[in-house]
């Protein structure tokens, strides 16, 4: 018996032995410790004096008079001990000790602390509370695709109690077609380990047609097997319709867009063509211009330069020329291209005589040449103009080319 009670000092659970009369008569060291009572003053206590703090009164659930009663191990009591200002928390049995001839005589109490598990319990019941006040959808799903756990917002989505959810497989509540085409093959990759996201249409009887974003984790066990899927399923239907909503507005303005773009692209090509049509006016308007005050104008002057040679009005008549050219140069800088610059400045005069329809003699009489000289023009005229051998009328084809 002695090393009984040696291997009892040694435990980490406190033990007490009482007598019938519930007066403690031994206390291991952990039983003392936590007593904090010396053990010549602890044989005159009881053990409800020690553990309830009722003075005499025994305690009302007395486990020791249970086990007497039953002759067996009576329930456990939860009782507290503060040592050092630390409070712990110990969970006590009380079970019949025979003697030899099976007479019990005496009790044996043993507690084991279990302020770890309270705590743990604690901390189960807070973390419990944290997720049923999650607005996500929460659930836990084994291997065999059956729910194990689900929170509040999962079964009022669903409209159902937790006892008709937990133990209910993933497709009888989803539906078998969603299950196979959406749900299952995503769970088994999960399962395999891996973290999944996605997001997808889901009917719920009790909150409709939702858009959500599901995410899947694999669950381990204490080994590393993943033995489940955790479940967070986030209701984002109101930021797909405004999503949606983007997106056709998007779309209708591209499509304005690129309608006045083909609008402005067309109002550019006809102004491009427009003010090509203008610089091709300007152009010829420049030609035309150069080719009368070259062609109608100069053989004019050069006629009158003769007839005024040594006289003090030539001067003028320089400076005309001198501006004229200065002008026609600013229109034009390069050689004349039409035929009429082939010509001679007495030929052009001549040529311009003729489309006016004057005949060889008035020509001769303005220019106060013969008749004959005016002929010798006419003929260096239509061989220049390539005229020289075709039946042409001079005047209409000047007319013509004008």
């Amino acid at each position: 018996m002695e090393e009984a009670y040696q291997i009892l000092d040694s435990s980490p659970d406190f033990v007490l032995v009482v007598g019938l009369d519930k007066k403690i008569r031994w206390a291991n060291r952990k039983g003392l410790e936590l007593i904090a009572i010396p053990e010549k003053d602890l044989r005159a206590l009881t053990c409800h004096e020690v553990f309830g703090k009722l003075g005499s009164a025994p305690c009302a659930d007395c486990p020791c008079r249970k086990a007497l009663r039953q002759g067996k191990a009576g329930s456990g009591k939860l009782v507290e001990f503060t040592v050092d200002g630390r409070t712990t928390h110990w969970l006590h049995n009380c079970a019949p000790l025979p003697d030899d001839q099976g007479t019990v005589e005496r009790l044996v109490i043993t507690g084991r602390e279990v302020s770890h598990l309270l705590q743990t319990e604690h901390d189960l019941r807070r973390y419990k509370h944290i997720v049923n006040s999650a607005g996500e959808l929460l659930a836990l799903v084994d291997a065999d695709y059956t729910y194990v756990l689900v929170n509040d917002a999962y079964l009022q989505a669903h409209d159902q109690e937790r006892g008709e959810i937990v133990g209910r497989s993933v497709a009888s509540l989803l539906g078998e077609e969603v299950f196979l085409a959406t749900v299952k093959p995503k769970l088994d990759r999960a399962l395999q380990g891996n973290v999944l996201h996605y997001e997808n249409w889901f009917e719920f009887a009790g909150a409709g047609r939702r858009f959500m974003d599901v995410r899947y984790y694999p669950h381990s066990n204490g080994h590393g097997q993943v033995t489940g899927v955790i479940v967070s399923s986030r209701d984002i239907t109101d930021r797909k319709k405004l999503e949606d909503e983007l997106k056709g507005l998007n779309k209708n303005l591209e499509k304005r867009v690129r309608r006045r773009t083909g609008e402005l692209e067309e109002a550019n090509l006809s102004l491009r063509l427009l003010l090509n049509q203008v610089e091709v006016a300007k152009k010829e308007l420049e030609e035309e211009l150069y080719r009368g005050v070259r062609t109608l104008v100069l053989p004019y002057l050069e006629e009158l330069r003769l007839l005024l040679a040594g006289r003090r009005e030539l001067q003028y008549i320089d400076a005309i020329r001198t501006n004229i050219d200065r002008l026609s140069s600013s229109v034009r800088s390069e050689p004349l291209s039409s035929r009429f610059g082939v010509l001679t400045p007495r030929e052009r005069m001549v040529a311009d005589l003729v489309r006016q329809g004057k005949t060889s003699k008035d020509i001769a009489r303005l220019l106060n040449v013969a008749v004959r000289t005016v002929e010798y023009y006419r003929d260096n005229i239509r061989e220049k103009l390539g005229l020289k051998e075709k039946k042409v009328n001079l005047r209409a084809f000047l007319n013509s080319i004008d």
